[in-house]
């Protein structure tokens, strides 16, 4: 969950390098005394080296929910360096720092967080390159191992 709750509070996205097109689509909720609006920004493409409010402040006594960010990397031959702040007004906090390759792809979705998605729109997972390996050796004495001859996985 990303929450803006002051009139003050933006998310923002740095670019880098000074080429390139970023597509970013925001989606979120306004509660304001219980009274629920929804609300989205399509920014237009970024292609500078720049700092671009991706969702703005709520308005006075409302809170704003983030429940969706969506951004891609459009360009046809440059990866982009994106930065994703949260700003107060007053302290900036980063909240992502990713370098999307061409095609490439980053989600948050609220209750599940930043996903990664490589250039076919497959979610990325960090760490797995294969099959893990589930055989269990037990050793009997110096020098020897005993096949296990049952396994009951966990």
């Amino acid at each position: 969950m990303i929450l803006l709750t002051s009139t003050s509070d933006l998310i923002q996205l740095i670019n880098t390098p000074t080429s390139g097109d970023i597509e970013v689509h925001a989606s979120w909720i306004d509660n304001n005394a219980g009274t629920i609006t929804p609300g989205r920004t399509n920014t237009a493409s970024i292609t500078g080296a720049t700092t671009t409010t991706i969702v703005g402040s709520p308005g006075a006594s409302t809170q704003r929910n983030v429940k969706f960010i969506s951004i891609f990397n459009n360009h046809a031959s440059v990866a982009s360096i994106i930065n994703i702040n949260h700003t107060d007004g007053t302290n900036v906090e980063r909240l992502l720092n990713v370098t999307l390759q061409l095609s490439e792809g980053i989600i948050f979705v609220d209750s599940i967080g930043w996903q990664r998605l490589n250039s076919s729109g497959v979610p990325q997972v960090a760490g797995l390159t294969g099959p893990v390996d589930v055989r269990i050796f037990s050793t009997a004495g110096a020098n020897t191992w005993t096949k296990p001859t049952t396994f009951t996985p966990k």
